[in-house]
């Protein structure tokens, strides 16, 4: 009997034990996201976002990136910010980037892109960041970053020039592809684009 007991006082002892280092990952994981979070909306220039939230209201904008070109090196992280003005019922709204095109210091089109490589590798997920909720006649400003990949496709290594990406803002729907076909379906509308020169 006594035996029994002395078993039974250790197994909970484990079973408390493993609850509390899962308690305490999540909490970990929790605290390193808002951090994360923090750090990148920082990274939003004041004077920039001043600008956006004036283009929002002067300009009678519904979406807007003001500062839409930056030069950069590879390997390097450029932050853009754009704006959403809601003026419908309160909802969610929806970024979505896409990668458009890559032109030569000449401005020759670089035709052996890979937009997936792209993609995946230099916008990770600023490619498509969901669950904006935005009350009606509100803004808020939402980062896009931007790190410049090494490569434009597996087999080539990024070459100087200009990389255009396609910026679409959707609204309580299921977002499309962020290419000129799909501009009816956006918010505003249109689609912005952002120049990152390297």
């Amino acid at each position: 009997m006594r035996t029994r007991k002395a078993m039974e006082l250790p197994i909970s002892m484990i079973v408390m034990l493993i609850l509390s280092v899962i308690v305490f990952m999540f909490g970990i994981s929790m605290v390193y996201k808002f951090l994360q979070a923090k750090d990148i909306s920082a990274e939003i220039d004041q004077r920039v976002q001043e600008e956006i939230v004036a283009t929002l209201r002067e300009g009678n904008e519904l979406a807007a990136i003001p500062q839409n070109f930056a030069k950069t090196k590879i390997g390097e992280k450029t932050t853009f910010g754009i704006g959403i003005r809601n003026i419908q019922d309160t909802g969610e709204f929806i970024v979505v980037v896409g990668f458009d095109a890559g032109y030569t210091p000449d401005d020759i089109k670089i035709l052996d892109t890979d937009t997936t490589q792209i993609e995946d590798n230099w916008l990770g997920n600023f490619k498509h960041q969901g669950g904006i909720k935005i009350e009606k006649d509100k803004f808020r400003i939402i980062p896009i970053a931007i790190r410049t990949g090494t490569q434009i496709n597996p087999n080539k290594q990024t070459q100087k020039g200009t990389y255009v990406f396609n910026v679409c803002v959707f609204k309580d729907t299921t977002p499309a592809p962020c290419i000129m076909g799909n501009m009816a379906s956006t918010y505003n509308k249109k689609i912005q684009q952002i120049n990152l020169q390297v």
